[in-house]
This record gives C-alpha cells, sequence and structure tokens, in this order.
C-alpha cells in the first residue's frame, strides 16, 4: 500500500510537470482573431489533462481535456474571467442579485439561497459547510466547470477526492458545440458519479464513459489504473469520429445556440393558474429570430453583458447600456433606438413617470400577474433537463413569481422570490447567520422528520448519497405530497440541543414561513416574529419577452390601476418546507412599501376618467370660446344675450351664485397650489398616490369655475372703452385675461395628455408647458387677490362686477 500511495503522489508531480510544459507550449500558440467572419473548421486532436496528445491505443485512455485541446489555440486563462466561472474571484463586483444555488434539505427543513458573490439575502456555501468539493457535487450539474470546481490547490481540501474524481474543467462544448448530439444532461449524470474528469467526452457524445469515481478507492489514479485493474471510470472513444491524422470534428460555433442555454436558465409556472405548456408563446424575441447571445455578448474574457441598467456601472463592460432594453428599443448615449431591427415604440398616452418608476420588463417580461403568484420552477434549482432527475410540479424547492419589487434605485421590476426557511444563530445585534446543515443534522436526527423521508436533500448537499440523478425519485415523491408542518415541540427540542453547545455564536432559532422562531422564556417555543433574515430573497425576471399586445397596460391604465389589480393588490405566500404555523401571506403593495389607501384611491379615480374629460374638455372649450369671442371684436354678438334686462331679485342670485364660483374657483385653486409646486418645486418629483388624486380633482373643480368665470366676467373685462363707469381698472383686466389663457393652456395641456396620442417624450413638453402655465396663471390670481386685500375701493367695484352687467350698458 505504501508503495501505492508513493506511484500516486509521483503521478501527481508528473501531471503538474506536464501541464506546465502544456500550457508553456499553449502560449506560444494562443490564436488572436483576424477578423475573418468565416467559421474555423475545429478538426483537432485531443489532449488529455496531463497535457499529452490522445492516440487510441492509449492505456489507460484518458478522456480529453477542454483546458489543453482548446487552451492550446485560446487563452483558458483569460476565459476563466467570464461571468459564469469567476464567483469566486474577489475581484469581479457582484453586479445585480441574480439567481442563487438553492440548498435543499427537507430533513432538516431548510431552503436556502447560497452564493459566492454575496449578493444581499443569499449565504455563502462556506457559512454551511459546504466546500467547494461538496458544492461541486451538489451543483456541478449545472456548473459549466471552472471558478470552484477548478481548484488552484486540490489538497488543500481535507476529505476531498479531486485526485480520484479529477476536476471539472471548463466545457467549451457546453456551450459552443453545435452538434445536437452534445447531452448536458450526460454532463449531469457524470458529475453526480464524481466523473469530473470524464464529463466533457461523455457529454460530447464523442466517448462513453463507464464506471463511477464515487465507487473507487482513494487510491485510484486515472493517469496509472490500466486496464488490467480497472477500479474506477474507463473511457470508449467512438473510434469513426478520428480521421487518419487522429484528429476530431467538432461543429464549434462562437454564439452559443439559445437550446444550450436553455438547459440552465429554462423556467416554468406550475400549479394552479399556470398556462398549458402548448399555449406558451416563448420569448417575442426568440419567436421573431434572435438568439441568446444576440444581447448577451462576449470577448474572449467571456464577461457576459447581462443586460440591465447600471451594468457599466456596476463593473460591468463598457457600452453594456447598448444592450439593454432601452439600448435596443429606445436608444443609448450616441446610439439610437432600433437595434437589430427593434421595434422603436411611441408609448402614445403613457405618463413619463411610468419609464421613470418602472423596468421596462414591468410590463413586458414574465407570466402576466394574477390573484397569487404562481409557482415557478427552474433548471438549476428543479434538476430540470436532466433525464430521470425531475420530480414533478409540486416538487421542492418553493419559488414564486412574477413579484414586482423594488430595485435599487426604486424602479420596480418583475422578480422571482424565494422564501428562506434554515436553522441558525441571533446575534446581538439583530443578525442571524445559518448554522452547518451537518450540525443541525447531527444535533436534529429523526426530530424533524416525522412521517417524511429523512433520506432527502435536493442537491445531494450532505455528500452522502451516491446515486444518479433520480435513483430515490420514487421514495421522495410519497415525502413530497406529506404534511409540510413542522411539530413545534420537535423545532424546540432542536433549539434547545443547538443551545447546549458551546461552540455557537449566539442564540439558536428557526426561520420558515416568513417569521423567525426562538426558545421563550417560559421554555417552550414563542410565537413566531417578522425579521428581516426571513424575508425572501429576491432576484429580477426578464424573460419570456412578451409581445406589446400583451404588455400591462397596452389595453387600459386599470390592467395595474384597478381595485384588487394584481401588479399591486397580488398575494405572495412564504411557503417553506419548514412550517410551524400558517405561512406569512405577503400583498405586494408591502413589499413594495406603498400606501393602499393611495393605491385604492387612485385606483377609484379611474372609474372616473371619462367624466373627467368630458368636463374639462367643456370647460376648457369654453374659456376659449370666450377668449376667442374677445380677441376677434367682429364676434361680439355672440355675447349679447348677456345683455339682457334683469330684474333685482334675479341680480341678486345672480350675485350669490357668482359668489359661489368664486369660493369654488379659491378653494381648488388653494388645493392646486399646495399639491402641485409642491411636488414640483420642494419634493421635485412627479406627483403620484392621494396628491396626485387630488390635485386632478381640484383642477377638475378649477376648469369648471374658470369656464364660468370667464364667461360672467368677460364682457366687463375687455379693453374696448365702454361709456359706463367699468367695475375692473387695467390691472384686474390684465389679471383676469392672463388667468384665462395661462390657465386654459393649464388645462388642456393635462387633458391631451390623457389621450393615446403623444408619445412620453412629448408628454414631457406637455408637462412643461403645464406647470409654466400654471405659475403664470398662480401669478394672476395672487395679484388679483392682493388688490382685493390693499385697494378696498377695487373691491366694491369687483363685487359689483360680480352682480352682472350694468342696466344701463343694455343695448350699447
Amino acid at each position: 500500500m505504501k508503495g501505492r500511495r508513493m506511484a500516486h503522489a509521483l503521478a501527481v508531480l508528473v501531471v503538474v510537470a506536464a501541464a506546465g510544459a502544456a500550457a508553456r507550449a499553449q502560449d506560444s500558440e494562443l490564436i488572436e482573431p483576424d477578423g475573418t467572419r468565416t467559421l474555423t473548421a475545429h478538426r483537432l486532436p485531443l489532449y488529455h489533462a496531463g497535457g499529452e496528445k490522445i492516440t487510441l491505443d492509449d492505456d489507460p485512455l484518458l478522456p480529453f481535456s477542454t483546458r489543453v485541446t482548446c487552451g492550446r489555440c485560446h487563452d483558458y486563462t483569460k476565459i476563466r474571467q467570464g461571468w459564469h466561472f469567476s464567483a469566486t474571484d474577489p475581484a469581479v463586483r457582484p453586479g445585480r442579485p441574480g439567481e442563487p444555488w438553492i440548498l435543499f434539505d427537507r430533513r432538516i427543513a431548510t431552503q436556502l439561497a447560497l452564493s459566492y458573490r454575496g449578493w444581499p439575502g443569499t449565504y455563502r456555501p462556506g457559512e454551511v459547510g459546504l466546500t467547494p468539493w461538496l458544492f461541486t457535487r451538489a451543483f456541478g450539474g449545472y456548473l459549466p466547470g471552472g471558478g470552484t470546481s477548478e481548484p488552484e490547490d486540490p489538497a488543500a481540501e481535507r476529505g476531498a477526492r479531486w485526485f480520484v474524481s479529477g476536476k471539472l474543467e471548463i466545457d467549451c462544448l457546453h456551450c459552443h458545440h453545435a452538434d445536437r448530439a452534445e447531452n448536458p444532461s450526460e454532463w449531469a449524470v457524470q458529475v453526480s458519479r464524481q466523473n469530473f474528469l470524464w464529463a466533457a467526452a461523455a457529454a460530447s457524445d464523442l466517448a462513453v464513459v463507464t464506471g463511477t469515481a464515487a465507487e473507487a478507492p482513494d487510491a485510484f489514479d486515472p493517469f496509472l489504473e490500466t486496464g488490467a485493474g480497472a477500479h474506477g471510470p474507463r473511457t470508449v472513444y467512438d473510434r469513426t469520429r478520428f480521421n487518419a491524422r487522429g484528429e476530431v470534428f467538432f461543429d464549434v460555433v462562437r454564439r452559443a445556440p439559445p437550446s444550450r442555454c436553455y438547459f440552465c436558465h429554462s423556467s416554468r409556472e406550475v400549479g394552479p393558474g399556470a398556462p398549458e405548456k402548448w399555449r406558451e408563446e416563448g420569448d417575442v424575441h426568440l419567436v421573431r429570430g434572435l438568439g441568446c447571445a444576440d444581447c448577451h455578448r462576449n470577448g474572449l474574457d467571456h464577461r457576459i453583458v447581462r443586460g440591465y441598467e447600471g451594468e457599466a456601472a456596476d463593473g460591468g463592460a463598457a457600452g453594456a447600456e447598448v444592450f439593454t432594453c432601452r439600448g435596443c428599443h429606445l436608444g443609448a448615449t450616441g446610439r439610437r433606438g432600433g437595434r437589430l431591427a427593434a421595434p422603436v415604440p411611441r408609448h402614445a398616452g403613457l405618463p413619463p413617470v411610468h419609464l421613470e418608476k418602472l423596468a421596462c420588463t414591468a410590463c413586458h417580461s414574465g407570466p402576466v400577474p394574477g390573484a397569487e403568484a404562481l409557482r415557478t420552477q427552474t433548471s438549476a434549482s428543479h434538476r430540470m433537463g436532466v433525464h430521470g432527475a425531475y420530480r414533478g410540479e409540486d416538487a421542492p424547492p418553493y419559488l414564486f413569481a412574477p413579484v414586482f419589487l423594488r430595485q435599487p434605485g426604486g424602479v420596480i421590476a418583475p422578480h422571482k422570490v424565494l422564501w428562506p426557511s434554515f436553522f441558525g444563530t441571533l446575534a446581538a445585534d439583530g443578525t442571524v447567520r445559518p448554522l452547518d446543515i451537518f450540525v443541525v443534522r447531527e444535533v436534529a436526527g429523526g426530530l424533524l422528520a416525522g412521517e417524511r423521508a429523512a433520506g432527502e436533500a435536493v442537491g445531494e448537499a450532505a455528500g452522502d448519497v451516491k446515486a444518479e440523478p433520480g435513483a430515490a425519485a420514487a421514495g421522495e415523491a410519497a415525502a413530497e405530497v406529506a404534511e409540510a408542518r413542522l411539530d413545534p415541540a420537535a423545532v424546540r427540542a432542536v433549539l434547545e440541543r443547538l443551545a447546549a453547545r458551546s461552540d455557537l455564536p449566539g442564540t439558536p432559532v428557526f426561520l420558515g414561513g416568513g417569521r423567525l422562531y426562538r426558545v421563550g422564556d417560559g421554555g417552550g417555543l414563542a410565537a413566531g416574529e417578522e425579521h428581516p433574515a426571513a424575508a425572501p430573497y429576491a432576484w429580477p425576471l426578464a424573460h419570456d419577452v412578451r409581445p406589446a399586445a400583451e404588455s400591462l397596460g397596452a389595453g387600459d391604465c386599470t390592467d395595474c390601476h384597478a381595485a384588487g389589480a394584481p401588479f399591486h393588490f397580488g398575494r405572495v405566500v412564504a411557503e417553506t418546507p419548514g412550517l410551524v404555523e400558517a405561512p406569512v401571506v405577503k400583498v405586494m403593495h408591502e413589499l413594495q412599501d406603498l400606501d393602499p389607501l393611495a393605491l385604492e384611491v387612485l385606483a377609484a379615480s379611474f372609474r372616473g376618467r371619462t367624466l373627467f374629460l368630458w368636463i374639462g374638455f367643456v370647460a376648457g372649450a369654453v374659456v376659449a370660446l370666450v377668449l376667442a369671442v374677445h380677441g376677434l371684436r367682429g364676434f361680439e354678438h355672440l355675447l349679447a344675450w348677456r345683455r339682457s334686462a334683469r330684474g333685482g331679485a334675479a341680480t341678486g342670485r345672480a350675485g350669490r351664485v357668482a359668489r359661489l364660483v368664486l369660493a369654488a374657483l379659491g378653494a381648488s385653486f388653494l388645493v392646486l397650489l399646495v399639491t402641485g409646486f409642491h411636488a414640483w418645486l420642494i419634493a421635485g418629483q412627479p406627483l403620484a398616490g392621494v396628491m396626485l388624486v387630488l390635485h386632478s380633482a381640484a383642477g377638475l373643480v378649477f376648469a369648471a369655475g374658470l369656464a364660468l368665470t370667464a364667461v360672467a366676467w368677460a364682457d366687463r373685462c375687455r379693453f374696448t372703452p365702454r361709456g359706463d363707469a367699468a367695475p375692473f381698472d387695467a390691472a384686474d383686466r390684465g389679471c383676469f385675461w392672463l388667468v384665462c389663457v395661462a390657465g386654459l393652456a393649464a388645462v388642456l395641456t393635462i387633458l391631451v395628455g390623457m389621450l393615446p396620442l403623444f408619445a412620453p417624450g412629448a408628454l414631457e413638453d406637455l408637462r412643461e408647458v403645464h406647470r409654466w402655465s400654471a405659475l403664470l396663471a398662480s401669478c394672476g390670481i395672487v395679484a388679483y387677490t392682493l388688490r382685493r386685500i390693499t385697494d378696498p375701493s377695487a373691491g366694491r367695484r369687483a363685487r359689483a362686477a360680480e352682480v352682472g352687467p350694468d342696466p344701463r350698458s343694455r343695448g350699447r
């Protein structure tokens, strides 16, 4: 045995030396892009991880290495900087939160978002006891290789079997192989067998791999194990694929076809309310012929453009804003919209505030929202695409979408959410950290299992399940339909056992169903409390993109602004594997931090939208007519009806009506002044919520009052000399006509903007005209009011004017 171990160590040294020689040779053979648009015929000799060329007579016959084979021409070190491989690199900025790796273990009621990137709401795998070796075993089926699965020093990790399994190198063919025989499902199967070194060869269909490294002894060495004493995996190549020079043709393309992306990035809605598969339309971009890589581009460094606003500032590629929704359709800095023949939307009638407060995806992406967020499954979290591994629509973990939440910066976008469930510790400062799952398993034993299968662990995170994916599916199916409630006494018992340990950094707690639980002062399990650590982890969704006709708001504003509209009032259930009591149910406006009363008032205002428009346009037409009549002296006869004789009683009633109109006009003006100018000049943001509703209602009263006042006073405020004593002097008349003209402009700019006629850019111009015309009208009203206060004689003349025309002026 001792000699065997020495031989093994010698082999490792030989391999490392050979790899270094191969790397030096590769440096002199790297190919730089020369600008040609033709595809290179990749007819290549194969090289194994030791750096030697593979011949079919080799013994042992080793799988080819993408690091060495592809790396002879392409800079493998530079490729490793790519987004898919750089999660553990501290120099790479994390960027916007994305889909996490989800650790699910029902036996300890755990459902947890993991990431090496440190996204808020996720935890690093090492915190829960997952070393790189265990992480690769748990999630390697959906890793493209590299990163944590290709450690620089395999011997540094205690208990790992990297020298038996080999490293999980970046599989270039995973994305760039156009051959439909490329099988990512086979990759996942080989990873589950710990055949990391062999996974790329088996997935390429160039070789058949038999045996499992998981069952091989610790002394197994793939570089020395000959056919005579084989214990672990064996490689059998398809000899017909080799030409006379021992080369193999790979149908390699620059841009990965969508089918390659879909293995890791598929998503589906399940459960009640989810559309049937045959009724789904798919992403409109793919339907129209675009591919994923048309937008999610990258150079040789493989730093893929993720396509969100602000990506360049987050450390993404310079110019990444061109590949966002806005960049393609509306244009980015220095470029117009319409990239790749993308339609340039007018968004006619859409108030500009929507483009400021909503992401494009809020209206155009993801499933159409319903009364409750839909259960959602993704490739990596539910083993979709791996033959025999998918366990049905009821399978955990429990994800929900679409959930409309605010992103950093305040913009609302649709998200997928995952509610956490785990045992952890509560520190004195209120922070919660998860416990090592192996510690929890040891302490919990079978306390939490109940009637459920104790051996279920999605992702094989414990590293103690050596079966292939799906091998335990039959036994797990019964577990998944079992009642997902935990006995409070069992949870309390686990927490007490954890508290008895001396190595814990805080108070043991359990989180599940949106609540945090701890042992109470009386010894029982205290009532669950909401805690920030129990809030869901959320990541934005962008696909599938729906066509414009199916976007929110395409039919009517009430798609979002209606009583109970799902955008604000949809429900999200905090479903987790560990429920001590009924889960928390959140309404979307709670997660958006919006006032439900304001939303309901705003929704109610849309029911009177048509009446609002009619009254506003009629009032505006009256004011416009008055201005036209008195602006064109030739139309003076149109007001002859106002000069009919009136009795004293009628004149008195007219005065009371006039004063009532002026009071309504003044009250509405004050409301408009407070709501409008506060938002514009003080808050510096558009009107919203209750303030918007108040402003709109006051604006309607103001428009009607302005129309009545214009009819009543226009004849008396003419600048044409009259034979009778004028009730208004020149300053009064100037204020009157300023208010009429500016008020008409303020009213019409808003009313016209409510019609689906203008794009947001034009609506922004209308809003500016509305603001300045409202400011001018306000100056006229304030000036007139100050004259009434400071000049008593002017006030008497004005009160005389309120009762109607002077009878002496009849017939003049």
